[in-house]
């Protein structure tokens, strides 16, 4: 019944009412036949013993006292549901009830108007007129358990209401919006909460009705304004002073199915008031002076956002404009709990929008802009749960990303719009899991870390360069501040400088600006490495740090200037020399390797006046009368040469530092021969 049909019943007591008539009537024909003679069936004779007499006494008593009861207790049921408007009354008592109460009142006086003249027919009449009203009491209390049920008194005035707008009665159209109000506006006070969401869910209909109806709404201000005074009529309970939470959760549940069904008949006048409707009770869960509690406006937001995505689940595909609107909506609200540290829900929410990145058959991810904006959203639920220490809610979120990281590797092939924006959301997500105590925040991100790596080798195969660094981000500064376990970055080191030196020859362009910093700091680990792993990486190694150098493919900060050119060669020099390296390294590569860092670095770090002249760092430690070693160093100097052009080395500064270097440890061998 609350689909506003009419009971199926009633047609059930009306067929009785008229079956009574004409059984009546039948049998009253077949005993005018044997009364006249052309049949003998003994209907006219008699009663001389008063037998049938009794009968028809009792028949008629029987009926009268069931007439008067069943209608009685009808009247008293009524007044139950007439509290809510007086057209209770006329809706269950309408012209066909009448009807059937008239019959049966007829089917009373039938035994009393053969007590006059009792016979055998009179008597079968009286029993079976009464057999059959008494039989169809039956589907009449059906009829009235339906028609007493507030939905089909609040569909009832909807229907008249649009029966009245077809008619262009528009005083008719605003009492029956006004009489759906008092029904919602009486039940409220009773706290009958049933009733108001029948009462609205009315309204929202008789709303779409008349867009239904009308062909061009806008032509017509009639029309307009009578939607206007309808979605008025809504508003208005979001309005009052302290208003009730479940009267606005009603509204808000009945406003969602209602723009459903408004989008999948076309209706965009009514759609448009159903999100309007929406976004006010949005506003009004964020007012904090509203009169309503914290945890009521929560879940009142909630109740918004689901709304919300019921709409958005009812756009056609084609559509895709529209759906990408309301999904944008959706995610306003999403964020709202973000803003407001509302932990509740959000569950729910990265559910939500992990459906939205992921099924692209029901949400349209067609620009690059619009993914973008969603993984944004997206990664902010799981650095959420971390400033938080949500630990359970963090558990769902990593695997959620790694579904994610699945479904852009399978479905989307890696597409390069749509993975890069989801790196750079893997970025934020590791420093933000790197940042936390605990074993089980930094066991996420390590596995994140293991899978950017994948990554990062799948792009380079692909020769995707700019994203396959974009990956190596995801994990370098990790690498870089120690963050990383010993075992997996044992693991995972040989691929990165492998991945950094294929980037760098292959792609023939430099890493950005903005990671020179992390990528220097990653390369210190190398210092930590075994002599035999760093040997095989050595190579690597110097091809990434001269590439840094050069003026053509980047300029460094001047801190990782200053560092390679101290902490780095320094240390390579004196392991290549005098520790563990001394077996693993040519030390005529070595040399080389620290005169181009040398003459490419100084005069920059002098140039800019910001540290004191760093001339000491450029000399190689070489100890008391090593003189076999310096003789090297020197002479590799004339190999070095041929690198100046590359390198942006001024010739005559190289050869002038070269004499100072010589001169230096001269001197300071004669002071002690």
């Amino acid at each position: 019944m609350s689909n506003g049909r009419r009971s199926p019943w009633l047609a059930v007591v009306v067929s009785c009412a008229i079956a009574t008539i004409v059984i009546g009537f039948l049998i009253l024909g077949i005993y005018l036949l044997d009364y006249w003679g052309w049949l003998d069936l003994g209907l006219t004779e008699v009663d001389y013993d008063n037998r049938i007499k009794y009968l028809l006494s009792a028949t008629a008593q029987v009926l009268g006292a069931l007439f008067a009861l069943v209608f009685s207790i009808t009247l008293i049921a009524v007044q139950f549901v007439t509290k809510y408007t007086h057209r209770t009354m006329r809706i269950i008592f309408n012209n066909k009830i009448i009807f059937y109460m008239i019959t049966f009142a007829l089917s009373v006086a039938v035994p009393l108007l053969w007590l006059m003249s009792p016979t055998w027919g009179g008597g079968i009449m009286a029993i079976v007129v009464g057999v059959i009203i008494i039989l169809s009491l039956v589907p009449f209390f059906l009829y009235l358990r339906d028609s007493m049920k507030i939905e089909h008194v609040t569909n009832h005035l909807k229907d008249k209401g649009l029966r009245a707008f077809k008619r262009n009665d528009t005083d008719e159209v605003s009492r029956k919006t006004r009489e759906l109000d008092l029904i919602g506006i009486g039940s409220l006070g009773d706290q009958h909460y049933e009733t108001f969401g029948a009462a609205i869910e009315a309204l929202f209909q008789f709303g779409l009705g008349i867009e239904q109806i009308t062909d061009e709404i806008q032509s017509s201000s009639d029309d307009i304004k009578a939607r206007k005074e309808i979605f008025n009529t809504l508003r208005d309970y979001c309005r009052v002073e302290n208003p009730d939470p479940r009267t606005l959760r009603l509204l808000v549940e009945n406003t969602g199915v209602c723009g459903a069904e408004a989008i999948k008949k076309r209706c965009l006048q009514t759609e448009n008031d159903c999100i309007n409707l929406v976004m006010h009770v949005r506003r009004l869960t964020l007012d904090k002076d509203c009169g309503i509690r914290e945890e009521n406006r929560i879940r009142l937001s909630v109740y918004s956002a689901l709304a919300l995505k019921t709409m958005t689940d009812s756009v056609p595909q084609k559509h895709e404009t529209r759906k990408k609107e309301l999904m944008e909506k959706v995610t306003e609200i999403f964020n709202d709990h973000f803003v407001q540290n509302w932990k509740d829900w959000l569950s729910t929410f990265l559910q939500i929008t992990f459906d939205f990145l992921t099924k692209p058959d029901k949400y349209p991810i067609d620009t690059h802009e619009f993914w973008s904006r969603l993984l944004e959203h997206f990664f902010k639920y799981p650095v959420f749960f971390a400033d938080h220490d949500m630990t359970n809610e963090a558990t769902t979120a990593s695997n959620k990303i790694n579904k994610l990281l699945d479904y852009i590797r399978k479905e989307r092939n890696l597409q390069v719009d749509l993975t890069k924006p989801f790196l750079d959301g893997l970025k934020l997500y590791v420093q933000k899991y790197f940042s936390k105590r605990g074993k089980v925040w930094k066991g996420w991100a390590e596995n994140i870390c293991r899978e950017a790596v994948k990554l990062s080798k799948e792009f380079l195969n692909r020769k995707e360069h700019d994203v396959s660094l974009t990956a190596l981000m995801v994990y370098m500064p990790a690498i870089g501040e120690h963050h990383i376990t010993k075992e997996t970055l044992r693991s995972m080191y040989p691929n990165f400088i492998s991945q950094i030196s294929e980037y760098i020859t292959k792609s023939n362009k430099s890493v950005e600006s903005d990671t020179t910093a992390p990528l220097v700091r990653a390369l210190y680990e190398s210092l930590s490495l075994e002599p035999i792993a760093f040997k095989v990486l050595w190579s690597k190694i110097e091809t990434i740090i001269l590439s840094l150098l050069k003026p053509q493919k980047a300029s460094m900060e001047l801190e990782s200037f200053y560092s390679i050119y101290t902490d780095f060669t320094i240390s390579l020099m004196r392991r290549s020399m005098y520790g563990d390296l001394k077996e693993q390294l040519s030390l005529e590569n070595v040399f080389q390797f620290t005169w181009l860092v040398a003459l490419r670095v100084e005069p920059i770090i002098m140039s800019t006046g910001a540290l004191p002249k760093p001339i000491p760092y450029c000399y190689p430690d070489f100890k008391e009368n090593d003189r076999e070693n310096l003789t090297k160093y020197l002479n590799e100097f004339e190999n070095v040469k041929t690198r100046f052009t590359e390198f942006n080395i001024n010739g005559q500064r190289a050869e002038k530092l070269r004499k100072d270097i010589e001169d230096a440890f001269l001197k300071r061998w004669a002071k002690n021969p």
